[in-house]
């Protein structure tokens, strides 16, 4: 975490929950906790306030000599138990908080893409069109090449009314965007479009 490892063995390890006696449950955040003072990792709970219905709290992200970075690792909600006061958590009460770090972006050949990892993302150098990779397969995210970049059309010349402007697709590497159909029987727009920055998407047709 933050260029520190933490690990546990094969039993995993038990931490203890505060005894709920508020009559109120509350959601207790647990986390990873990097304290910037002595080095160290640990695993914590992080108490929340009981409520009819709880939140769990935020988790602490500090760059200070002495502060702690904490990463979130799962919610445990804790129902109240007024007679003894110790908590009954079952699976259902715990959600795990699951945040993986993907494999850094990816440039190469079309016809040599590497395998899809989960999260992963691809650049083709030859086709500039850039994948996702999700169940085993990569899909398309975006493309920039001919018929797909919509450019922002030269100062003074862009469509006028509050309607919206048509954009038709063309043979060469920009689209042009057209002001809409003439109106009859309404009154005049009082607002003008402004130009709008290049966008990336797939030919309109």
């Amino acid at each position: 975490m933050r260029g520190f490892r933490w690990e546990t063995d094969g039993a995993g390890l038990v931490q203890p929950i505060e005894a709920n006696t508020s009559g109120q449950p509350h959601i207790d955040l647990a986390v990873l906790r990097l304290n910037r003072e002595t080095w160290t990792v640990s695993f914590r709970i992080v108490r929340s306030v009981a409520a009819a219905t709880p939140i769990a709290p935020a988790a602490t992200q500090k760059y200070g000599a002495t502060d702690v970075w904490e990463w979130p690792v799962a919610t445990i909600r804790v129902t109240s138990s007024t007679a003894s006061g110790l908590p009954s958590i079952g699976a259902a009460d715990v959600t795990t908080l699951d945040y993986h770090l993907a494999q850094p972006p990816m440039t190469g050949n079309s016809g040599r893409r590497s395998p899809a990892a989960w999260g992963a993302v691809w650049t083709d150098y030859d086709t500039t069109k850039t994948f996702v990779g999700h169940g085993g397969m990569w899909h398309l995210g975006g493309e920039n090449g001919a018929r797909t970049r919509i450019a922002r059309p030269p100062d003074g010349q862009h469509p006028e009314g509050s309607s919206g402007s048509a954009v038709t697709g063309t043979s060469s590497s920009t689209a042009r965007c057209s002001p809409p159909p003439e109106r009859t029987g309404l009154p005049e727009p009082t607002s003008r479009f402004a130009p709008f920055p290049p966008r990336f998407g797939r030919p309109v047709t």
